[in-house]
Formats: C-alpha cells, sequence, structure tokens
C-alpha cells in the first residue's frame, strides 16, 4: 500500500486527478472542513497533490 501514490504517478494528469477525487472525498465530511465548498476544497487539495511532486523530497520537514 505504500507505493499506491508515487511521484511519478502524481506527476501524470490521471495519477493527480485519481489521488484528488480519493483524498477530498475522504476529508470533506471532516467537521471543520463541511463550511468549505467542495468545490473550494477540490482546488485547495488538487494544488496541494500538483506541487507535491516538483518538492524534493524531505523539503517539507
Amino acid at each position: 500500500m505504500q507505493d499506491l501514490f508515487t511521484y511519478a504517478s502524481l506527476g501524470t494528469l490521471a495519477g493527480a486527478v485519481a489521488a484528488t477525487v480519493l483524498v477530498v472525498d475522504f476529508i470533506k465530511e471532516l467537521g471543520f472542513l463541511k463550511r468549505f465548498s467542495t468545490r473550494s476544497l477540490v482546488v485547495l487539495v488538487a494544488e496541494g497533490i500538483v506541487f507535491s511532486p516538483i518538492l524534493p523530497p524531505g523539503a517539507l520537514w
């Protein structure tokens, strides 16, 4: 399960769309995120996923 989303698969359009759909579907029902529209949440998650392969590994922590 660790290889579900690799940097190579997230770098493709299909990988980014699949990851966005799965993540948004999972987190949109969380308490503090219910007040955001689904469209806004999709944009935030998609931008995070699209820019994550650009960052070098370990750059965030």
